[in-house]
């Protein structure tokens, strides 16, 4: 299977998955403009490769289990948490222990890497420091809403400065 076909492949779980939406554009789009500098008689052009481990990474299931990324919400106070850990749901528990508010994981992010959860995790508290708790560091008064798009923004940020010029920036 060539870059181009797995990618087909991609984006038809994505189809799936999500039953259309903006990010399948998006990723119709990305598909399109790496397709764009394809020779004819190549499914391997370098922009497909990338944009095929890109893919890999980030829509298909982890084959090794990395640290994610969580967003837990602290019941009805409108604070999230924003951490990150190898086992999210173990993690809520510990944190449960000595909090009145019910706490619930609202988001997970899969890292792609032993290390890209750590990262995120710095890059969101950055982008959502003025909403941070004066209580906490790692609690941010913020919708979900928010913090996924902070997320977006930083693993965007990573993509950008890993794949310079062959990334194409999804179109919102």
């Amino acid at each position: 299977m060539n870059a181009l076909e797995h990618l087909t492949f991609i984006l038809s779980r994505r189809i799936e998955e999500t039953g259309g939406s903006e990010e399948l554009l998006s990723m119709v789009r990305e598909l399109l403009s790496a397709a764009i500098a394809l020779p004819e008689e190549e499914g391997n052009s370098e922009p497909l490769l990338a944009l095929n481990v890109d893919w890999t990474q980030r829509y298909l299931p982890p084959v090794v289990d990395y640290p994610a990324l969580y967003v837990i919400l602290a019941g009805n106070t409108g604070y999230h948490k924003i951490g990150k850990s190898n086992v999210p749901p173990n993690r809520v528990r510990d944190l449960q222990t000595g909090n009145h508010e019910q706490l619930v994981i609202v988001h997970i992010e899969h890292g792609e890497d032993e290390g890209e959860a750590e990262r995120l995790e710095g890059r969101v508290h950055d982008i959502l420091d003025q909403y941070r708790s004066p209580f906490s560091r790692e609690w941010f008064n913020v919708t979900l809403d928010q913090a996924k798009a902070a997320i977006a923004q930083a693993r965007t940020e990573e993509v950008q400065a890993l794949y310079g010029a062959l990334y194409v920036a999804p179109s919102v």
